[in-house]
């Protein structure tokens, strides 16, 4: 009896089983792993072969106009903008690009060197029409919303204005909200 208990004890049945079980399940797992990211690293080529393309796509350089505190440091002239400099792609649309690279705002080195945007996120271009040398951009709503105060008003038509006057076809430039002109943009 006394020999029974000993051999019982020193490697139980269930315990090599689990033991086995628990084996198994981890290999199957790094398995099941190993072959995901075998799976997600084959992909990769290819998408950035798709990137590197795109890369190369002709690409044209505009100007954007914001507002800059360090330039007009006592906003003495609210309407004063300053140009920064985009690359976009090649397109006949270019105002349409440029505009959205407006609409888009700053980036970290521009807002680190004073520039600000008076411009609402979120404000999209409803139409953009340049006929007889008049730009026709009618937006959101969305553009007025808190911009209050003759200041805040005169900032947003000079980037929109300046920006839209860079191009040699465009000498008048109408901004409408909504479809409305009129009162569009009022303080």
């Amino acid at each position: 009896m006394a020999n029974h208990k000993k051999r019982q004890n020193r490697f139980p049945a269930r315990k090599v089983i689990a033991m086995f079980v628990a084996a198994m399940t981890g290999f199957f797992a790094l398995s099941a792993l190993s072959a995901y990211w075998a799976l997600a690293f084959v992909a990769r080529p290819a998408t950035a072969t798709i990137r590197a393309a795109t890369v190369t796509m002709p690409m044209q350089t505009v100007k954007v106009y914001f507002s800059n505190s360090d330039f007009n440091k006592k906003m003495i002239d609210c309407g004063l903008v300053y140009p920064v400099e985009r690359q976009v792609q090649k397109t006949p649309a270019i105002a349409r690009s440029a505009l959205n690279e407006l609409l888009a705002g700053l980036t970290w080195d521009e807002a680190n060197a004073g520039y600000y945007n008076s411009i609402n996120s979120g404000v999209v271009i409803n139409s953009l029409a340049i006929k007889n040398s008049t730009a026709r951009v009618d937006f959101s709503k969305r553009i007025e919303e808190g911009a209050a105060g003759s200041c805040n008003v005169s900032a947003i038509r000079a980037q929109i204005t300046s920006t839209l006057m860079q191009f040699p076809n465009v000498k008048t430039v109408i901004i409408s909200v909504d479809g409305r002109t009129e009162d569009a943009l009022q303080p």
